[in-house]
Formats: structure tokens, sequence, C-alpha cells
């Protein structure tokens, strides 16, 4: 006999008679990724690519999306652009879910201004992630979740700094802050904020990443480790991703 049921930590569990519990992460949506088509990219003129001009939409949007069950995927790809035959689209496959925006108006796009281009963004990923989620659920309080982080994200005008809590730290003289800025100027670009405590107090700025940059380094910059003469920062890996003399 098996039973299932959800326990208060959001796990799936089920038992099977004379054995003990086994339990299984329900996956919730923690990356997403725009980008074009194969198709829709071999027809770009754009010098820019589409992904760029998307990253900092779409991270914007994850980062202000409450950790909730779209469809038991951890990250959903949206291709803007047609399919070809070789192309395929597939439904929390290994907790990965890709489809296809294949009616995108790209010439609308790329001729707007980039408020509007960010908003056309927004729309087809709040459009798309509750259709998607609707495939298997229906409920009303998660849909109204992912309206209101659209919300949200254009409430922010695009433009977010994020101070990065775990890589915080204070020393006796100095205290060492690092921001994940994100925005169509810069991408994604982290900085880090060296602050004196003591007179005369000090700010320096340095960036980690270049202008602009266009991946995600929430895994690149991990750890921070504060020294006497500098600090270094490492990656998941433990290997080191950045670090900044204090006296150079």
């Amino acid at each position: 006999i098996i039973k299932f049921g959800v326990a208060n930590s959001g796990l799936l569990c089920f038992a099977v008679s004379n054995s003990l519990p086994i339990r299984i992460k329900i996956m919730k949506l923690n990356k997403l990724i725009l980008q074009e088509s194969e198709m829709a990219r071999k027809n770009n003129t754009n010098s820019e690519p589409f992904r760029w001009i998307a990253h900092h939409v779409a991270e914007i949007y994850i980062y202000l999306l409450p950790k909730i069950n779209i469809n038991e995927s951890s990250k959903i790809t949206l291709e803007f652009g047609a399919s070809t035959p070789n192309d395929v689209s597939f439904d929390a496959m290994l907790g990965c879910t890709n489809v296809f925006i294949e009616d995108f108006d790209f010439v609308e796009f790329y001729k707007s201004d980039t408020i509007k281009r960010d908003t056309m963004l927004v729309n087809e990923i709040t459009k798309n992630l509750i259709r998607i989620y609707k495939r298997r659920n229906n409920r009303e309080e998660d849909i109204q979740v992912i309206l209101s982080t659209a919300e949200k994200v254009v409430a922010t005008e695009f433009n977010l700094d994020i101070p990065i809590k775990r890589l915080q730290k204070k020393g006796k003289d100095k205290k060492i802050e690092v921001h994940r800025i994100l925005n169509s100027k810069v991408g994604e670009a982290w900085k880090c904020i060296v602050i004196e405590t003591e007179s005369p107090f000090n700010i320096r700025e340095v960036w980690m990443t270049n202008l602009p940059n266009f991946l995600d380094r929430t895994d690149y910059f991990n750890k921070l480790e504060l020294k006497d003469d500098r600090c270094v920062i490492y990656n998941k890996l433990g290997n080191v991703s950045f670090q900044l003399l204090f006296n150079e």
C-alpha cells in the first residue's frame, strides 16, 4: 500500500507499508532563461544578442518571484521565435521546461525604447508562466503571486541593486559589502564596496565583473573572507573568483 502526503516542509512524502517514509523534494522555480529560438537567431540583424537584452529582466523577475511550484520545474526556458522541426518543447523533463513563443513581435520589440522592450518581456514571462502553471494546476492564489510579481518588476523600473547578505563582512576598521546590479545598462554587474569605519571614513567601490556583463554570477561569488590586507571571494568550488587589496 502506498500513501501520499505533503509535509509542512514542502516535501512530497509517500510510504510503502512496513517501510520508512520516502521523501521527494518538490521542485520550485529558481532559474528563468529568455533566449531566441534558433530560427529567430539566424534572422536577427540586430547587433546585440536578444539574450543579452533580456538577461536583466529575467533575473529581476526570478529574484522577486516567491519560491512557488510552477510545474515541478526548477528551470524554465522561454524561446522567442519560430521553432524548427528539430526543436523540441518539453514539460518538466528532469526538472526543466522549454517552450516556444512563436508569435513574438520582434519588429515592434527592436524599434521600441528600453522600457517598452522590458515591459514586453515581462508580459510574455507572466503570460507563459501562467500558461505553464495551468497545465497542471489552477490555484488562484499562485496565479495572483505571478501577477503581483510582474507588477513588482515593473515598479523597479527594471533597475535593481541587491545587497548580498552572505558577502557582507565587518572587520576592526572596515566593512565590506557586495552588491548585484541588474539593469539594461550593465546587464548584471557585481560591485565590491569597502567602507572605512574609522576616520577619514573613505568609501571605495570596485566593479567585480566586466561592464556590461550578461551572466548569472550568484554561484561564482559565493563566500567572502576578510583578511588584514585584502578581501577574497570564492566560488562554490572553493576557488578564488575575486580579491581586492586594500592598499592598492
